[in-house]
C-alpha cells in the first residue's frame, strides 16, 4: 500500500526550502509592515499614526522596521538625518515636505550600511556640506528629491570640505538616483551636484544646474591597479546646464566595467561639457552639447592617462571649441560625432597627443586627414540643427544632417525617446530644456583692463576662447548695467574662467549691487576663491534686486587674471 504520510508527500530541496521561505518571510513583513506619520505638528508622545503624527523624523526611523514607511506631511523640519535600517522608505506626503539644515548643520541625511532603502519626494535644503551622503548601501533609490542651497552662498571656502548635492561613496551597489533636481551647490573648488565614487550607479533623469563646479562627477579612486567587482555606472538622460565648471565629469574611473554616458544634455557650463580624465573603459554616447564656454568635450589626463575610451554620435554644437584632447593614453576612438559652430574662429578639434605642442582644426577635414579620428564625422555650420533653441526644443530638426545620420538611422546626439520626464515634475526632456535667461548687460565701467583683452569680450556673445577679459592681477574692477527702465531681479552670477591654468584664476571677487547708477553701492557677496578656482557661482539673497552690478577682483599678486565670461541669471527655481 502507498504510504500517504506527510513525511513521504513533502520534498524540499535545501535552495527550495529557503526560496519558499524567502517568499513568505516577504508577504509576512509586507503584510504586517507599519506607516509612521511625521508633522511639523506632531508629538513625538503621538503613535505615528496618520491622524496623530510624530514631530520628528529621527523619531520615526528609530521606530521603524523593516518594510515600514516614514510619510513627511508638508511643512519643514529642521533637523539632520542618520539611517542605519533596511528596508525603509522616507517619502513625501505633498509637494513641500522641507528639511532644512539652517545653514548649521552639515548633512541632510547621512545612509549607512543599509539596502532598499528609498527616500522619496523630499525637499532638502540650507546645508554645509551635503544634502544626501550615502555609503556601504545596497539597491536604495534616491527618486524626485530637490535639493538646493548647499554649502556658502558667497563662494567662501566651507571649512576646507567638499559640498555636494549627493554623494554615494564606499561600495554603493545597484543604486539608482532618478529625477531628481539638484541646484546652487557652492563654496569650495570642489563643489558637485552628485559625486559617484567606486559605486555601481544608474543615474538618470536628473536636472543639475547653477552648480560651483561639476554637475556630476563619477570617480574610482580606490580600485587602480585592482581587479573591480561591481557593475558598471550608467549615466543616462539627464540635463547639466548653467554649472560653473563642467555639466559631467569622469575621473579616476579605472575599473574593469568602466562607465556608458548617453542620452544627457550639457549647455551653458563655465568650461566643459563632458570631461573624462585619468579613466579607463568610458563611452560617451548620443549626448549633446551645446554653448558650452572651453570645449564640448575635453579629454585631458596627466598620468595615468585615459585609455579604452569611445565617443560616438554625440552632437557637439556651438561650443567655444569642440573636441580637445590633451596628453590621452592608448585605444581610444572618436568618431561618427556632428559638430556645428557659429564663430568661424572656433575650432572643430584641437589634439596635443598626436601632434606635439597642440594642433587646432578649424574644419573637420582636416582632422580627418591629420588625425586617426573623426573618419565618418560630420560638419555642418550654419545648419539649423535643432527644432527651437529659442524655447529650449534640442530635437532635431527634420532638414538637419543629423537626423537619421547616426548608426540603425537614428538621430545623432541624445534622443527624446530617453531625455524625458526629468526632474521631481517629470516636465523636461530635450523638447523642453530649461531656459534660465541671462541678461543682456551694458558694460558701464571697468578698470585695470589690458589693451589687447577688453573687458567688452565679456559681451560680445563670442563663443571665441580666446575672446577673454585680461585685467591686473591685483586690483580689477568691472560694472555692469542690467537692461529696462528701473531695477532687475537677479538670482545668481556665473563667472567663467578661461582655460585651466589655476595661476590667471581670481582669487578674491566682491560684489557690490546699487538700485540707480547715483545711489551708494552695498556689498553682497564677497571672499576669498578657494585654491584660486572656486566661487563660479554666487548666489544672491533671494529677493534682491538692482540696476547695477559692481564686480572687484584681486589675484593676490598674479601677473593678471583671465575671465571669459561672466553671466547675470534672474532667479530661476522649478518650483
Amino acid at each position: 500500500m502507498k504510504d500517504t504520510s506527510l513525511t513521504q508527500k513533502v520534498h524540499f530541496t535545501f535552495p527550495g526550502y529557503l526560496c519558499c521561505l524567502t517568499i513568505l518571510l516577504s508577504f509576512i513583513l509586507n503584510v504586517f509592515a507599519s506607516e509612521y506619520h511625521v508633522s511639523p505638528q506632531g508629538n513625538d508622545r503621538n503613535d505615528g499614526s496618520k491622524n496623530m503624527p510624530l514631530v520628528k523624523i529621527q523619531k520615526a526611523i528609530s521606530l521603524a522596521q523593516s518594510g515600514d514607511k516614514i510619510i513627511l506631511a508638508d511643512g519643514v523640519y529642521r533637523e539632520s538625518l542618520n539611517i542605519e535600517k533596511s528596508k525603509i522608505s522616507i517619502m513625501a506626503s505633498g509637494k513641500a515636505a522641507i528639511i532644512d539644515g539652517e545653514e548649521n548643520a552639515e548633512n541632510g541625511l547621512v545612509i549607512t550600511s543599509v539596502e532598499n532603502v528609498i527616500i522619496s519626494g523630499l525637499e532638502i535644503k540650507n546645508f554645509t556640506e551635503c544634502g544626501i551622503k550615502i555609503s556601504w548601501a545596497t539597491n536604495c533609490i534616491i527618486e524626485k528629491n530637490i535639493i538646493h542651497d548647499i554649502g556658502s552662498k558667497t563662494g567662501i571656502s566651507s571649512a576646507g570640505k567638499w559640498v555636494t548635492g549627493i554623494y554615494a561613496f564606499y561600495r554603493c551597489q545597484n543604486m539608482q538616483i532618478r529625477q531628481n533636481a539638484i541646484y546652487f551647490i557652492c563654496g569650495h573648488n570642489e563643489s558637485y551636484g552628485m559625486y559617484l565614487a567606486h559605486s555601481s550607479t544608474l543615474v538618470e533623469q536628473n536636472l543639475v544646474y547653477l552648480v560651483d563646479k561639476t554637475g556630476i562627477r563619477v570617480v574610482d579612486t580606490d580600485t587602480i591597479g585592482k581587479k573591480h567587482a561591481l557593475d558598471k555606472t550608467v549615466v543616462r538622460g539627464n540635463i547639466l546646464i548653467n554649472n560653473g565648471y563642467c555639466g559631467i565629469d569622469v575621473n579616476m574611473m579605472q575599473s574593469d566595467f568602466g562607465v556608458i554616458v548617453e542620452h544627457n544634455f550639457c549647455g551653458w557650463n563655465g568650461a566643459n561639457g563632458i570631461n573624462p580624465k585619468h579613466s579607463f573603459n568610458w563611452q560617451l554616447l548620443h549626448n549633446t552639447m551645446y554653448a558650452n564656454c572651453y570645449s564640448g568635450i575635453l579629454v585631458n589626463s596627466p598620468e595615468p592617462r585615459s585609455t579604452n575610451g569611445r565617443a560616438f554620435e554625440n552632437i557637439i554644437a556651438d561650443n567655444a571649441s569642440g573636441f580637445r584632447i590633451h596628453l590621452m593614453g592608448e585605444n581610444c576612438n572618436f568618431d561618427s560625432n556632428f559638430y556645428t559652430k557659429k564663430n568661424p574662429s572656433s575650432t572643430v578639434f584641437h589634439d596635443t597627443t598626436w601632434t606635439g605642442a597642440g594642433k587646432a582644426y578649424l574644419m573637420l577635414s582636416d582632422v580627418k586627414t591629420k588625425t586617426p579620428y573623426e573618419a565618418r564625422g560630420m560638419e555642418a555650420n550654419n545648419d539649423n540643427t535643432f527644432i527651437d533653441t529659442a524655447k529650449g526644443d534640442f530635437r532635431i530638426n527634420n532638414i538637419s544632417a543629423a537626423k537619421n545620420a547616426a548608426s540603425g538611422k537614428t538621430d545623432m546626439g541624445a534622443w527624446a525617446a530617453i531625455l524625458k520626464e526629468v526632474g521631481p515634475d517629470a516636465i523636461y526632456g530635450l523638447d523642453n530644456i530649461p531656459l534660465i535667461h541671462c541678461y543682456a548687460l551694458q558694460l558701464a565701467e571697468i578698470s585695470g583692463e589690458r589693451e589687447k583683452f577688453p573687458g567688452k569680450n565679456l559681451i560680445d556673445g563670442s563663443t571665441d576662447p580666446s575672446a577673454v577679459w585680461q585685467c591686473d592681477g591685483s586690483d580689477a574692477m568691472v560694472i555692469f548695467t542690467l537692461p529696462g527702465e528701473g531695477q532687475a531681479a537677479i538670482g545668481s552670477i556665473q563667472i567663467a574662467r578661461a582655460g585651466h591654468n589655476k595661476q590667471y584664476n581670481p582669487k578674491e571677487i566682491d560684489i557690490s549691487i546699487r538700485q540707480n547708477t547715483k545711489s551708494a553701492w552695498k556689498e553682497v557677496l564677497n571672499g576669498e576663491c578657494y585654491q584660486g578656482g572656486a566661487g563660479r557661482i554666487f548666489v544672491f539673497p533671494n529677493g534682491t534686486q538692482a540696476k547695477q552690478i559692481k564686480i572687484e577682483i584681486n589675484n593676490h599678486g598674479a601677473d593678471y587674471t583671465e575671465i571669459a565670461d561672466i553671466r547675470i541669471y534672474a532667479p530661476f527655481k522649478i518650483r
